[in-house]
């Protein structure tokens, strides 16, 4: 557990201890950038789901994609009339709070370790808008503050079997459990999971000096062989138990949850050669260059070795960095489906405060104000972008809703014999005002999105309609003007075709 208060001695009272201001901050931060998410708001998925559209479908979709533990959930709250969105707002505080337990299990600071250093590293953490992206989707929220309850868990029994504290083959059957039961709820348990064990063995390398004093490039393939085995148990366990669930219940593979093909590994490359700069400086709607270049340069000004005592620190830092990239990167590297969307790579934010943190091992006060400033400065402009594409969502939310009410609404005036069938024609997946809000499926609307269309047109009228894409519609539509135009609605065999 998370120790919160350092006890009083005769020089000093009594303080916060490093790890809970890792977990305070984190979570003032994760709660300041990510508050609107406490509110109403549709993603795509979100739609269906509170529609309940294709209900008895959902449990299939996620055994498809290897998530069994979403599955479950969703099994268990169909026999209780109510849905994932119904814990959006206890889920989302649900996973702020362990999702911080867990970064303070593993980072783990020294005592000695520069407060202001570490509240600013720790609400980068929680402010990172990569993150911010799963919000926008409510019905996650309850599959990942699970999958944060396990991996907090896994952390603190694999803690557990590593030191003397209990035993060991029980503590590390009990991560190998609580990591394997993450997966199914989200495969990116596996990330957190292998940077985590990582992160712990090379923090003992530079702490304990009987580590330090053996040879540093042995050291660092022993960390390595601990973390690719840990990746390798748990994505093992989720292959394994997926595959004997979808056996059993007759059930396909979902293309995301399919490995790479040989024949797809020089387009790979080529892809992740443009994912890496993107990952690390490159704008994208969900962050500036300003935001990403502010955390990397006061990563850059704690990695600078003033002696040669500090490159040992600088080395095991800088091998956590790039081997924590990989760890990133790699579920949507062997997928055989190229879908790097911000929120499958939320450990990257993990990754570079546990670099930072290794690195404030060596004291140097006036490289760490620096450091401190920039990390402040970088959080802020995370909360700003996760704001940001809060408040998008909720735009889009409203012009969607809008556009589908006057869409049903004139359907109805128009052509009452046959409003409630209803085809859409060249609808845009986003909307003129504001077209750069969306990244990927984020803030995309659902009026171009023809499993999602109906339950859109459902949910703003309260009427039970039958709308669908009709992209096979379109030629119809030549000549005519977009809606709303007075040409616009035309009937085809029994549906008011609106031509968008």
């Amino acid at each position: 557990m998370i120790g919160i208060m350092a006890p009083a001695s005769h020089n000093a009272p009594a303080r916060l201890t490093p790890a809970a201001i890792v977990l305070l901050s984190y979570c003032a931060a994760f709660l300041v950038s990510k508050y609107v998410g406490l509110f109403p708001g549709y993603a795509i998925d979100d739609y269906q789901i509170i529609s309940r559209q294709h209900e008895g479908e959902q449990i299939a979709f996620f055994l498809t994609q290897g998530r069994y533990g979403t599955a479950l959930i969703d099994f268990l709250l169909q026999g209780s009339s109510l849905n994932m969105l119904s814990f959006s707002v206890i889920s989302l505080i649900a996973s702020m709070l362990f999702s911080g337990l867990f970064f303070a299990t593993i980072l783990a600071p020294a005592a000695d370790t520069s407060r202001a250093a570490l509240a600013s590293i720790a609400a980068v953490l929680g402010a990172h808008s990569y993150y911010t992206e799963y919000v926008t989707f409510r019905q996650s929220a309850l599959p990942m503050s699970m999958m944060f309850v396990l991996v907090w868990l896994a952390a603190l029994s694999y803690r557990k079997a590593i030191s003397s504290d209990g035993n060991r083959a029980i503590n590390l059957i009990l991560a190998t459990l609580a990591g394997g039961g993450a997966m199914g709820f989200n495969q990116l348990a596996v990330c957190y999971c292998a940077a985590a064990v990582l992160y712990i063995h090379l923090q003992l390398l530079l702490r304990d000096p009987s580590v330090a004093n053996r040879s540093l490039l042995g050291a660092l393939l022993r960390a390595t062989l601990y973390s690719a085995a840990t990746g390798a148990v748990l994505i093992g366990v989720n292959v394994l138990l997926s595959a004997c669930l979808r056996l059993a219940l007759d059930i396909p593979t979902d293309g995301r949850a399919s490995v790479l093909a040989m024949s797809q590994l020089g387009e790979r490359a080529g892809q992740l050669a443009t994912l890496i700069p993107q990952l690390l400086y490159r704008a994208e709607t969900v962050a500036s260059p300003l935001a990403k270049l502010t955390s990397l340069a006061a990563v850059a000004i704690l990695f600078i070795p003033l002696r040669a005592s500090e490159l040992r620190v600088s080395l095991v830092a800088l091998y956590f960095l790039l081997a924590g990239i990989a760890i990133t990167v790699v579920p949507v590297t062997l997928s055989s489906t190229w879908w790097p969307v911000p929120r499958t790579l939320i450990s990257f934010a993990f990754v570079l405060a546990g670099t930072a943190v290794l690195l404030l091992t060596r004291e140097k006060p006036r490289r760490q104000i620096a450091a401190t400033a920039l990390f402040v400065v970088s959080a802020l402009l995370f909360c700003a972008h996760s704001n940001s594409l809060l408040l998008n969502q909720q735009r889009l939310n409203r012009w969607d809703i809008a556009q589908a009410q006057a869409i049903a609404l004139r359907a109805a005036a128009d052509h009452p014999a046959v409003s409630g069938k209803i085809a859409i024609a060249g609808a845009h997946w986003y909307h003129s005002l504001a077209p750069g809000i969306a990244q990927g499926d984020m803030n995309t609307s659902a009026m171009a999105i023809g499993w999602a269309v109906d339950a859109l047109f459902d949910e703003s009228t309260g009427t039970d309609l039958s709308v669908r894409s009709a992209p096979e519609l379109a030629p119809a539509c030549e000549g005519r003007q977009p809606f709303p135009a007075k040409d616009s609605m035309i009937e085809v065999d029994g549906e008011v075709l609106v031509c968008m």
